[in-house]
């Protein structure tokens, strides 16, 4: 029998782990998604369902020795570090030159020797999937975490663990999203780690990697920092579509073009900044222009509106996220530059742009000029490679300069 497939079951995020008896936890791995599928010959494929079973040859060559006729077997496969903790960072580069290092960590099986294990118990399952994984091998087992929901978390937390999943014990195998599993974080940053020492950005430019913050799911109130490229690709293109991706949405069409108006009904975002560029056109040509920095007068940092999407890379089918910031009318201060101005919103409004409404457009409003400031700087600014502190210094404008600000 070929067996096929099978969606994975998605835990839904929430803001503390469940407490009573009816539920089990495990440590949240973080790798990549996958599911073995064994019959005449041994797959395995990503959360997407793509066989990546030549990436992943040594493992298949381990889910041979289980010994079983065919199975479906739900879990991560991850790398671990030195302290025996998983390490994203690390599985990449094992995929392509350490195969040896990758451990596949078995949590869920879905079909066993002819038979459909979807409608058993979840404890049931696993109790069987532990009876078929071999001790002291790459395959391992996720075992439950004895002891109350609260102490489990903190103790992950202190270890510095992303978080810990947890599930009902009679949950039957429903593909999709659940909430009968439920993934809390023990820090919403993890991925801002992953940014490494690339900050702090003094000039920032498209392509390059930021960190935004999203609110994952929208049944929860929680908001996080995640990592996202700069210019917006859509979530059916592959490998960035091909082209430039805009690196700005207009308000006044967001809801409606074709590219933006999913993310914006559904994935909306907050990027935040100390300060942002623009140029100013000195003459008709545009060949003659001038940079300003533009900050809030109080020097506090401030959100721009944003909104995200994520696609498979073809080569890794890793989700790459990325964004565009919001345009609308400049206010006084910015239509002296500038025709247009990114969207920034006021502290008391960034819950609701994240929220589940579908069409906030009452919060895409130039922002007050009375609260901003801006100044020339120097056109070195127009060279990512710049990226030092004194790019946003304060130049003095020449005699043939039209005005400073």
């Amino acid at each position: 029998m070929r067996l096929k497939f099978v969606e994975p079951l998605l835990p839904t995020l929430v803001e503390k782990p469940p407490e009573g008896e009816e539920w089990i936890h495990e440590i949240k791995f973080d790798g990549y998604r996958s599911q073995i599928i064994i019959d005449r010959d041994v797959r395995i494929f990503t959360r997407n369902g793509h066989n990546w079973t030549a990436k992943y040859r040594d493992l298949a060559g381990v889910a041979k020795r289980l010994g079983v006729e065919n199975a479906i077997i739900d879990g991560e496969i991850v790398v671990l570090n030195e302290a025996g903790l998983s390490d994203y960072q690390a599985l990449r580069k094992a995929i392509t030159r350490r195969q040896h290092d990758l451990y596949f960590v078995a949590f869920d099986l879905l079909h066993l020797n002819g038979h459909d294990l979807r409608d058993m118990d979840l404890e049931d399952r696993r109790e069987i999937l532990e009876g078929i994984v071999l001790p002291d091998d790459r395959i391992q087992f996720s075992q439950a975490l004895p002891g109350d929901a609260k102490a489990i978390f903190h103790l992950i937390d202190e270890a510095g663990i992303e978080g810990m999943v947890s599930k009902r014990r009679d949950s039957k195998y429903r593909s999709g999203r659940s909430t009968a599993w439920l993934k809390v974080k023990s820090y919403m940053v993890e991925e801002y780690d992953l940014l490494g020492n690339s900050f702090p950005i003094w000039n920032g430019a498209p392509s390059l990697t930021y960190p935004i913050i999203i609110r994952e799911e929208l049944s929860t109130s929680m908001a996080g920092f995640v990592s996202a490229k700069w210019g917006l690709v859509p979530g059916w293109a592959r490998d960035g579509g091909g082209r430039p991706p805009p690196v700005n949405a207009r308000c006044e069409t967001v809801s409606t073009n074709g590219l933006f108006r999913k993310a914006y009904a559904s994935r909306r975002c907050l990027v935040p900044v100390d300060g942002y560029f623009e140029w100013h056109k000195l003459d008709a040509s545009g060949k003659k222009k001038q940079p300003y920095a533009i900050a809030m007068k109080s020097g506090e940092p401030f959100a721009m509106a944003g909104i995200w999407e994520e696609y498979a890379d073809k080569v890794t089918d890793e989700l790459i996220r990325t964004f565009a910031i919001v345009t609308c009318e400049p206010n006084e201060l910015m239509a002296t530059i500038h025709d247009r101005m990114p969207v920034i919103l006021a502290p008391e409004d960034y819950m609701r742009w994240l929220g589940p409404e579908q069409d906030p457009h009452d919060l895409m409003e130039p922002f007050p000029s009375d609260l901003m400031t801006m100044w020339p700087i120097d056109s070195k600014v127009g060279s990512p490679r710049n990226n030092t502190p004194d790019i946003i210094d304060r130049i003095g404008l020449g005699p043939t300069d039209l005005f400073d600000v």
